[in-house]
């Protein structure tokens, strides 16, 4: 008969199911945390919103001319954020999902977040301690045109329902080189920074008004518009 030979010692213990399982759960938690996008913080976003609406402002209204001087000299711009009507905005947003080819959706999903807060002013974004009843921001569109906020208050002088009010031709007569009253609303933006999402419109007379849907893309030159959307028109 053979003589058994003794067994060898493990030297490493074979880990019960327990903790195999407590490992990868741990390991999968490290990886989720690492590899989690890193949202803006609050003062990063205002930066970067900061540039998204010079961006778009500058894109349309302070294009300067031949001689050299721009389109409009003041901005006129509703002093609180716009929200987006939402009986037609989840037809815009799935549309922008299978139009704009690199569109993160996570951009789409911040939009979709913020664009019914209206509750913060705009100065806020445009710049810090700046007081609203039109206000000049000229610091906001540098070189270009300046931006003037408007209060509610002031646009009741003109289009409130009352004697002697003076609607258009008012308020035109009262800011001979601006423009209609731009409302935009809050930007979405994705993780990474490069995408943002906002809505604007302008409104110039009772019967001349449009509004848009914009993606816009942070390229090495600034933010460029990638996509605008019509989705109103008066």
């Amino acid at each position: 008969m053979r003589s058994s030979r003794p067994r060898r010692p493990h030297l490493i213990a074979t880990p019960s199911l327990a903790i195999v399982a407590a490992t990868l759960m741990a390991f999968a938690a490290v990886v989720t945390i690492v590899l989690a996008p890193i949202q803006p913080t609050p003062s990063r976003r205002i930066a970067m919103a900061q540039d998204v609406y010079r961006a778009l402002l500058d894109s349309f209204y302070t294009t300067q001319n031949e001689r050299g001087s721009p389109r409009f000299r003041d901005l006129m711009i509703l002093d609180h954020f716009a929200p987006m009507d939402t009986t037609m905005m989840s037809d815009f947003l799935e549309l922008l999902r299978d139009s704009v080819p690199g569109l993160p959706h996570d951009a789409i999903e911040d939009f979709e977040r913020v664009v019914s807060d209206t509750s913060a002013a705009l100065v806020g974004v445009l710049r810090k301690g700046a007081a609203a009843d039109t206000a000049l921001v000229p610091t906001f569109s540098a070189t270009r045109a300046s931006v003037r906020l408007l209060a509610d208050s002031i646009l009741e002088r003109f289009f409130r329902r009352r004697a002697g009010a003076t609607g258009w031709i008012g308020f035109r007569a009262a800011f001979p080189n601006g423009t209609g009253i731009i409302s935009v609303s809050r930007a979405g933006l994705s993780q990474d920074g490069k995408w943002a999402v906002v809505h604007a419109g302008e409104q110039r007379d009772w019967l001349a008004g449009v509004g848009f849907l914009y993606v816009l893309h942070r390229e090495r030159s600034g933010w460029r518009i990638r996509y605008k959307r019509l989705t109103w028109v008066s």
